[in-house]
């Protein structure tokens, strides 16, 4: 992925990727990172948690170990707390991934643009796409 590419985010994909970034520190590999993104997921208000929901994605889930240790551990030690929506902060001009960002992390993201683009060329990020993203790129998390 090329660096300066830019793409808007939705208030809840915003909320969501924000989040999942401080959760990033506590992810040891690709696989606890996928899986830390499913978890910011499950904790927003959205389409997306409440399909995770529907699929049986639930918190007491992700604690018993269903995604990992390292989400399971996360859950039992405390979350952080939770960013509130810039609201204006979405638009095109919000950069997609951040310099520290790790690799697997910028492809779900990227690969959540690429599916956002599939609808129009402006069509912001959701958190659907960003679930949908998750799967394809982390063999682990679609496994389970």
């Amino acid at each position: 992925m090329v660096h300066g590419k830019y793409s808007g985010f939705t208030p809840a994909a915003e909320r969501t990727v924000q989040w999942c970034r401080q959760l990033l520190s506590m992810a040891a590999n690709a696989d606890d990172r996928a899986a830390m993104l499913v978890l910011a997921l499950l904790h927003d208000e959205s389409l997306a948690s409440a399909c995770l929901q529907d699929l049986g994605v639930t918190v007491q889930w992700l604690q018993s170990g269903g995604l990992g240790s390292a989400v399971a551990a996360v859950m039992l030690s405390g979350l952080p707390q939770r960013l509130e929506s810039e609201g204006s902060g979405c638009g095109p001009q919000r950069s997609l991934v951040m310099d520290d960002d790790p690799r697997d992390f910028r492809d779900i993201l990227q690969r959540a643009r690429d599916l956002a683009r599939r609808e129009s060329a402006d069509q912001p990020i959701t958190s659907s796409l960003l679930l949908l993203a998750i799967p394809e790129q982390n063999s682990f998390v679609r496994e389970r």
